[in-house]
Order: structure tokens, then C-alpha cells, then sequence
């Protein structure tokens, strides 16, 4: 039985009726509290001093203590209360039979105490796999005193799944929806835009900040011509601030924004298309026409410049299997036709120590 079955509150009054449901209870939030909140330490039907147990007490190191109180019957509410206004606990929360199997028993929870009344939980919120996160943040702002928790639900509720199709459908961005699942016309393309958008909001760009970069994706030939420079060898990035500044660019072109690095006073992000669409082909791909290799066979040098007041000296790291080595000398080192003198090579050549 769970929370999405059309009988879940006559299992729910079934368990109540054989005296389970308590039991139920407490198995249930002990989990959900062993893997939030691993300082505290459960213990059910501990003997508390308003007259009665408590049904299920979280311990810190600390000596600070959490109180769950469960209000299942109507006859048993004001009792319950009563355990929950004496009982010496830093937090005290109350879980309710879902309104929908016993109405009556949060009715009179809410008219017994009105004005101080208890932060609460429903049974449901703890059974059903759909709510357990939002449960979770709620668990963590309450014990926590965080509201940056709250927050999380705000934007998990925000950008779900539907208002996020619906969003950049808006917003004319090429991406996967369940319609394209369902008519089996998924594409490379829209795979890979959703994959992209979808790594930038887990780590928590606003989607407004995203337009951008969907609509530049899904223009026609963009992704194209990226995965021709994949196929070529390149390593490619998005490189962007989320604010205006948008480029696609392998790691030679970056070796530019590297060296002005000092003079950039906003954040940017990278991400790999590579490693991007090499995750999509290894996971999702079935089919064979795709040639795809993520070795890189074009790629910017490890080197390090140090400046002294003789000049520059540079030392360069050299990858195995390396058959050929060029020295790109300054342009004002060459004659008008742009011709590199003997002299002008001995000189560059006189300058490396091989260690």
C-alpha cells in the first residue's frame, strides 16, 4: 500500500483501528531523520513527564532534543497536546492523521491551541515518495531553524518539470518534452540542449539566466558545427557569465580569456560539451551511426611564463609520444616577406635546456 493507491485512507484507518499506525509513524520518520540529520539519534516510546509517552524523540550530542507528538483520534488530541505543551524539548512538531481519513482530529488540534499552535506534519507527507523531499527541507528548516531550506522548496515547487517545458517553450528553445518521448521523435539535438540547461539549474542558475544560452543552441547549424569540432579532436566549452557574455570555445581559444583572467572581475562558468555529450551517448544512445571519440588530439600546451628583468623564460611540459616541437617566433624577428633567418632559429634554438 502507498500514498498514491485510491485506498490509502482506509489502509491508513485499518492500520489506526489495529493499533499499527504509530508504529508505522515512527519507523518512517526514524529513516527520513537517519539520513538528514545524522547527529540525531531516534528513540520511540520514550517515558516523558507529562503523563504519558512520548512517541518518538530525537537525541543531539548536544543535549538538544526534538519531540514528535502523534495525533491519530479525536479522544486522544487534547492528551497529546498535553504531552507536547509539558514535555521539556527545544522543537515540539506534531504529526496528524491526514485530514482526509479523520478530519475531525486536526480540526480540534487547531481549535485546542489556536493561538501557539504546534508546527505539524501529515501522516501522507511521510509515506508518499512524491512529497519525502519537500518533507525533508521542511524537517531541516523547522530542527535547523534554516530558512535557506524553505527557500530549496520554493524553487523545487518553482521549476518543476512542467513549468519548465512550459517556460522555454515560451521561450522558443529547442528542448525534450514527454511528447516528443511518447511520438519516439527524440533527437540528439534536443537531448543535448536539455541535458545542458538541466546540469545549470541543479547548480542553481536562475532559468531566466538561461535563455540565452537555449536560444543560441538551438539555432540552426549551432550544435552542428560544434560536434564537427568535437569530431576533429577539439575540447570545447560554453564559456559564459550568465549576463550577456556567451561563447563556445576550445581550450586554444580560452587560453585568451585565461591570460586577461586578472582583469575579469565577474564569475564565469564552464561546461564541457565533450564530456556532456559523451555522458548522453554512453547512458541514453542506442544506435550505431554515431561516430563520437572524446580523445583529444587538438589542445593548448601546459606551460608556465615567469618574467624577470632579463626577460621571459618559459617552461613547457611535453606529453608523451610528442614527434615534433614549433616555435612560433615574434613577428618582428622576420624579414618583410615573413621569412625566419638561420640566425633568428639558432637563437630560439640556443635557449632550450632539456631537463
Amino acid at each position: 500500500m502507498t500514498a498514491d493507491n485510491s485506498k490509502y485512507d482506509e489502509w491508513i484507518l485499518n492500520l489506526r483501528k489495529s493499533r499499527k499506525l504509530h508504529s508505522l509513524v515512527e519507523n518512517q520518520l526514524s529513516q527520513i531523520v537517519s539520513k538528514i540529520l545524522p547527529d540525531y539519534i531516534p528513540v520511540s516510546e520514550v517515558q516523558g513527564l507529562a503523563g504519558g509517552r512520548n512517541d518518538l524523540t530525537l537525541f543531539e550530542y548536544s543535549g538538544r532534543k526534538v519531540l514528535f507528538e502523534i495525533f491519530a483520534s479525536q479522544s486522544q488530541v487534547t492528551r497529546d497536546l498535553r504531552i507536547l505543551d509539558k514535555t521539556k524539548a527545544e522543537i515540539k512538531i506534531a504529526i496528524l492523521i491526514d485530514k482526509t481519513a479523520d478530519k475531525k482530529v486536526f480540526e480540534k488540534f487547531i481549535r485546542e491551541n489556536p493561538e501557539d499552535n504546534y508546527p505539524y506534519f501529515f501522516i501522507r507527507e511521510l509515506i508518499d515518495k512524491k512529497l519525502l523531499n519537500d518533507t525533508a527541507f521542511k524537517l531541516l528548516e523547522i530542527i535547523n531553524k534554516d530558512d535557506n531550506f524553505k527557500i530549496q522548496r520554493y524553487l523545487k515547487k518553482k521549476y518543476s518539470k512542467e513549468s519548465f517545458e512550459k517556460f522555454f517553450t515560451k521561450e522558443n528553445v529547442k528542448f525534450l518534452t514527454q511528447n516528443d518521448i511518447d511520438n519516439q521523435s527524440i533527437s540528439l539535438e534536443k537531448v543535448l540542449i536539455t541535458a545542458i540547461l538541466s546540469k545549470f539549474l541543479k547548480f542553481g542558475i536562475d532559468r531566466e539566466k538561461l535563455v540565452e544560452i537555449g536560444k543560441t543552441l538551438s539555432h540552426e547549424g549551432m550544435l552542428e558545427f560544434q560536434y564537427e569540432r568535437m569530431f576533429l579532436g577539439l575540447s570545447v566549452f560554453i564559456y559564459t557569465d550568465f549576463n550577456g557574455n556567451l561563447g563556445f570555445y576550445s581550450d586554444n581559444e580560452l587560453q585568451d580569456f585565461i591570460h586577461i583572467g586578472h582583469e575579469l572581475v565577474d564569475p564565469y562558468v564552464l561546461l564541457s560539451l565533450n564530456a556532456t555529450l559523451k555522458e548522453i551517448i554512453e547512458k541514453y544512445y542506442t544506435g550505431t551511426d554515431l561516430k563520437f571519440s572524446n580523445n583529444i588530439r587538438i589542445s593548448s600546451g601546459m606551460s608556465t611564463l615567469m618574467r624577470n628583468e632579463d626577460g621571459n623564460i618559459y617552461l613547457v611540459s611535453v606529453p608523451n609520444e610528442t614527434v615534433q616541437i614549433s616555435i612560433l617566433t615574434p613577428l618582428g624577428e622576420r624579414d618583410s616577406n615573413g621569412k625566419i633567418s638561420d640566425e633568428v632559429k639558432m637563437k630560439y634554438l640556443n635557449m632550450i635546456n632539456i631537463e
